[in-house]
């Protein structure tokens, strides 16, 4: 899965992927370390990582752990698709 974060220094964080599941619904969010307090430009960051779930994601809908909205399959298709491995 790719994701995205914003950071106040140029050098990429340590930020961890978390997920939760339940029947109907699995939720992605990260962990992006405190980076310090007072003005920020909010520097774009990539990173790339491998969700393994408990089950097949099936028909279970994918929601941001933040906003708690599904997720937009064209934004990030791999969060969308089912496949075993």
């Amino acid at each position: 899965m790719n994701y995205e974060y914003g950071s106040c220094t140029r050098k990429p964080l340590e930020v961890r992927l978390r997920v939760s599941e339940a029947p109907d619904v699995v939720v992605l969010g990260l962990d992006v370390p405190d980076h310090g307090t007072g003005l920020c430009a909010g520097t774009g960051q990539s990173g790339r990582d491998v969700i393994r779930l408990d089950e097949p994601l099936g028909d279970r809908v994918v929601l941001d752990a933040t906003s708690r909205l599904p997720l937009l399959c064209r934004r990030a298709p791999d969060a969308c698709r089912s496949s075993i491995a």
